[in-house]
């Protein structure tokens, strides 16, 4: 069976439901970081007054990956065992649940993006030479929220054994 195939078809489907069962459905995608950047900037803005010129989007730049990587790392530990039955039932490899998480978050992560790069660019702050280097970043945040899962799986075929 093709795994990756599986994976993908059940990302797709987490999506769909995801976006279906809230009110505001995938509308929370881009409310969550706006929510997280106002509570940080309301503590350490106005709080503590710990922000300077344009913190504001220093927080929004540094919040949508980080929530993209804990959202990942906490979602995927946990859907081992959320679907210890499922596992029980059926010979399913242990990698394929958490790459299904890390895929689902990582597409609402390159949904979100492109709004964030949108954003800059209306605030007045201009595309220049550095903001090439996202299209080295994004695609080794994906291959490296993705590899401990590919990592596992290889080790897995071994000989070598591990209780």
């Amino acid at each position: 069976m093709n795994y990756l195939e599986l994976i993908a078809v059940k990302a797709w489907a987490d999506i769909k439901s995801e976006a279906n069962r809230a009110y505001i459905g995938f509308l929370w995608w881009f409310i969550e970081p706006i929510l997280y950047m106002g509570a940080f900037y309301l503590l350490f803005g106005l709080g503590l007054r710990m922000g300077g010129d344009n913190f504001l989007y220093f927080l929004l730049c540094g919040l949508l990956p980080w929530k993209w990587f804990s959202s990942s790392l906490g979602n995927g530990s946990l859907s081992i065992v959320a679907n210890t039955g499922l596992i029980n039932q059926i010979y399913l490899p242990k990698y394929v649940l958490p790459m299904v998480t890390v895929t689902v978050t990582t597409m609402k992560f390159l949904i979100v993006l492109p709004i964030l790069l949108l954003f800059l660019a209306l605030s007045g702050f201009t595309p220049s030479i550095h903001w090439t280097a996202l299209l080295v970043i994004v695609p080794s945040l994906c291959w490296s929220r993705h590899w401990p899962a590919c990592w596992q799986r290889s080790f897995r075929s071994s000989p070598i054994s591990v209780s």
